[in-house]
């Protein structure tokens, strides 16, 4: 009798109103991970879920679990994700994510690109999380920026 592969499933969503809504739903995450999971030949065990980005400083609680969990579980083989950028897209959380599952033998593995990465395929993953995390920081700096000068307009001219 042959054992099938075991796997845990993550799925995150930004904002509340995504758990609903959209291809990046809760449930059309879920439900491409266990399409590709059936395809596969995978049993998915766990699930763990990341709703929002609560609390602000470390939104990383769900990770925090399922990495865990692998480490109790030593025949956990995948953590599926419907994406990769699912786990994060800024570049220091993704690398500690990666390789923290990698260390204990725990491949990710995306659903939306589930062949393994050449060297350059990583390199471009990697540097489009780059990009993302930079894009954010531009975004925020831009409203901080926007709100000083709201504030300043607001302040009485003096004479």
């Amino acid at each position: 009798m042959s054992t099938r592969t075991k796997a845990i499933g993550y799925v995150r969503v930004a904002a509340i109103k995504q758990t609903l809504e959209d291809h990046d739903s809760i449930t059309a995450q879920k439900l491409m991970i266990l399409q590709f999971a059936k395809e596969q030949g995978i049993d998915v065990v766990e699930w763990f879920e990341q709703v929002g980005a609560e609390p602000m400083h470390y939104p990383y609680q769900a990770l925090d679990k399922a990495l865990e969990y692998c480490e109790n579980d030593v025949k956990v083989e995948y953590l599926l994700v419907a994406d990769m950028n699912r786990i994060s897209r800024s570049l220091a959380p993704y690398i500690y994510w990666t390789t923290s599952f990698d260390r204990i033998g725990v491949d990710i593995k995306s659903v939306a690109s589930p062949d393994d990465l050449s060297p350059l395929d990583s390199f471009i993953e990697r540097l489009m999380s780059v990009q993302s995390q930079l894009e954010r920081q531009l975004h925020s700096d831009a409203i901080k920026r926007g709100l000083q000068r709201k504030k300043l307009a607001e302040k009485p001219m003096e004479e």
